[in-house]
């Protein structure tokens, strides 16, 4: 295991020697060969949900399955929540719901505590349809890490911890 200070802290790829370059190169290609599969399953569960729903759909849907997974999420998101939580635009998030409400895969209703705004749930018919779609299938995640050891487990999220802070963060 590399130490955060052994490794090369100059940004610079332009000082890079050609086994450097190599390595981010490869870095590079499996990252985008990890996006395209996971675009695909995106597609194929959001599919598996309804023929009619686009990725974005399934990412909202999905956002809404995990909070209401929680005890403190059962009452639901609000429009708002729910923008921020995906970090996305209000429009985006507001036909998207429009969608799923259309195909009763989620509901809306008053919130308790400010009439003004309105909690989004999963209907009782939009969480039978997730658990039918099933896992992930052979794109989960979790399917694949489980088996990679503890260390490398651990190494690769410290990996991808420095890489996050050091390539996305403000």
């Amino acid at each position: 295991m590399v130490a955060t200070s052994e490794l090369n802290m100059d940004p610079s790829a332009e000082d890079a020697s050609p086994e450097h370059e190599r390595a981010q190169v490869a870095v590079e290609e499996e990252f985008a060969r990890m996006v395209v599969q996971v675009r695909q399953s995106v597609r194929e569960r959001a599919a598996a949900l309804d023929p009619s729903l686009v990725p974005f759909d399934f990412k909202v849907f999905t956002a809404l399955w995990h909070t209401q997974a929680k005890p403190e999420g059962r009452l639901g998101l609000t429009s708002t929540e729910l923008t921020a939580l995906l970090e996305s635009d209000k429009s985006m998030v507001s036909r998207s719901l429009k969608r799923l409400e259309a195909l009763e895969l989620l509901q809306r209703t008053a919130d308790p505590t400010d009439a003004r705004a309105q909690r989004i749930t999963l209907t009782e018919l939009g969480c039978k349809r997730y658990r039918e779609a099933g896992p992930a299938g052979k794109h989960d995640l979790r399917s694949k890490l489980v088996t990679f050891s503890i260390e490398d487990l651990t190494e690769l999220a410290r990996l991808l911890h420095l890489l996050n802070e050091r390539s996305f963060s403000s």
